[in-house]
């Protein structure tokens, strides 16, 4: 690859990632307050990532096959285009509410949990490596 090639790349990539980001931090209206979501921008993701390993299945065994092509090389493309089916199809199963008797929450498979207050008292909490400053910080 060339210098340019890699500098549009790197463009590309800075563009998607702000793109990204701006849209975690997005204004939620107040009725959302207490519920925790997927952002938009994680569905069009999914689904980019999902037609996009889908087509590249399909081109490197139907349209241009070549000696190349083997069944583990379609099965890791078939794999992406499922794991971005999962991420998008999470934006819609996967729901967290805080509500004043505690936390209610739906996996990806659809049970929804509402764990006692007993239970997250007992939660254990790692507090990791002390967070030393560097030079001369004041504590």
């Amino acid at each position: 690859m060339t210098a340019l090639q890699w500098m549009l790349w790197g463009l590309i990539m800075s563009l998607v990632m702000g793109w990204l980001s701006k849209s975690r931090f997005r204004a939620r209206p107040t009725s959302d307050a207490r519920r925790l979501a997927h952002p938009l921008s994680t569905l069009i993701m999914g689904l980019m990532c999902f037609v996009f390993f889908t087509g590249i299945a399909v081109v490197s065994n139907i349209v241009v096959p070549h000696r190349t092509t083997t069944w583990r090389t379609t099965s890791i493309f078939v794999g992406f285009a499922l794991l971005s089916a999962l991420m998008s199809i999470d934006c819609f199963m996967a729901q967290h509410q805080v509500a004043e008797d505690g936390l209610t929450y739906r996996k990806l498979v659809g049970t929804k949990e509402v764990p006692s207050v007993v239970r997250l008292a007992r939660c254990p909490v790692h507090s990791g490596p002390e967070m030393v400053p560097p030079g001369n910080a004041v504590r």
